[in-house]
């Protein structure tokens, strides 16, 4: 007890220091939760911002490539004759031919025709057609028939046929017609 008692006022200051730290503690609590939230939310925001920056690079690269396809396409475009659509529509009349079996078959594109509003902001733009087969009657009608069946609107504007053997040896004269859009 003699050592309580001389050093009674050391130990009422050092129970006074830890009953004051231990308050301010407990004071203290709720900010350093608070502190320990804001550096969680800190960690979550840095790690939404490199996903966020990572899926731009991405962007960015897919960009680059798809600019990169639009001037392959615009490059090959350039390169394409002004009449490519006479020009596939020729080959598929001349594939329809050879899937019934209709030979000879001569198609003959010609007479590209712009109205002068195409050439400003689209229009409709015409080619004329000649066609020249031999084949059956029925056969002729079932050819007719699938024509109108093609992607490209066409008109015949006129058929002659004329007796070759036992087939007909016709002659089909018509427009294929498309509209031009941004034509210059």
């Amino acid at each position: 007890m003699s050592f309580i008692k001389s050093h009674k006022n050391s130990i009422l200051v050092s129970v006074s220091i830890i009953v004051l730290g231990g308050m301010i503690f407990f004071l203290n609590w709720n900010a350093y939760q608070k502190l320990i939230e804001l550096k969680n939310e800190r960690l979550n925001k840095t790690a939404e911002l490199a996903d966020a920056s990572q899926k731009l690079k991405t962007l960015e690269v897919q960009s680059k490539k798809a600019a990169q396809i639009q001037a392959q396409k615009t490059y090959v475009l350039a390169q394409l004759p002004a009449d490519v659509e006479a020009t596939l529509f020729a080959s598929k009349l001349e594939s329809l031919g050879a899937t019934m079996a209709i030979t000879p078959l001569s198609v003959s594109i010609s007479n590209v025709a712009e109205s002068s509003s195409t050439k400003k902001s689209g229009g409709l733009s015409t080619s004329n057609y000649s066609l020249t087969l031999t084949t059956t009657f029925p056969t002729l009608l079932n050819f007719l028939a699938e024509m109108e069946k093609l992607d490209r609107l066409n008109t015949i504007e006129s058929i002659g046929l004329s007796p070759r053997d036992a087939n007909l040896s016709v002659n089909i004269g018509g427009t294929i017609y498309r509209i031009r859009e941004n034509a210059k």
